[in-house]
């Protein structure tokens, strides 16, 4: 993991707006990997130092909020979550297995749509 991402989640305390639960390591470093990941597309080719900016932390922390809430509605419309906690478990495997990169985590949740869709077919 980079610096900045060892850093941030260092930073992040408090609770998550949506569970109303203590951000979990799994959150905090799907946080700051968001974060990472939007310095990265706005630093030039030539910048090799990356400014640690709140907002960027929260902007990453708003669009991680909005794919996990995804997450955890697609976990109880299929079925496999029978309450919120279950589906936030399934969900936090899923952004583990993501490597805690929110765009892995929707690719991933998506292709399971896909092979659902086969499998019924």
């Amino acid at each position: 993991m980079p610096q900045f991402v060892e850093d941030c989640v260092k930073k992040i305390h408090g609770t998550n707006k949506r569970t109303g639960k203590p951000y979990t390591r799994s959150d905090k470093y799907a946080i700051c990997n968001a974060a990472w990941n939007k310095k990265q597309k706005k630093a030039s080719i030539d910048e090799v130092e990356f400014v640690d900016n709140d907002e960027d932390v929260l902007a990453a922390e708003e669009m991680m909020d909005k794919k996990m809430t995804e997450c955890h509605r697609r976990m109880m419309k299929s079925g496999k979550a029978k309450n919120m906690e279950e589906a936030h478990e399934i969900c936090q495997k899923y952004l583990t297995k993501a490597g805690f990169d929110g765009n892995r985590l929707e690719f991933i949740l998506d292709m399971e749509v896909m092979k659902k869709f086969k499998e019924d077919n």
